[in-house]
């Protein structure tokens, strides 16, 4: 390798986007068998998830998709 490096490439890549329904489905299929549409909107709410310096989802014409970071934070929280 080079040891003088005069280029960076960034690869840009698409983060995975889901819908509130695909979490709330991806949580119980992991066990979390009392996770509902409710207990996800509660979670988001307190936490402020949707604010843009959370970077935990984005929205798109309108509809709002969530990020897997904010999966991890469902994982972590939800008790």
């Amino acid at each position: 390798m080079h040891e003088d490096v005069e280029h960076v490439l960034f690869k840009m890549v698409e983060k995975n986007k889901y819908w509130p329904k695909e979490i709330v489905k991806i949580m119980k299929d992991e066990g979390f068998d009392s996770f509902n549409m409710h207990k996800h909107i509660k979670l988001w709410k307190e936490k402020d998830a949707k604010n843009r310096n959370c970077h935990y989802g984005v929205d798109v014409s309108g509809q709002w998709y969530w990020y897997d970071n904010w999966i991890e934070y469902c994982r972590e929280n939800y008790a």
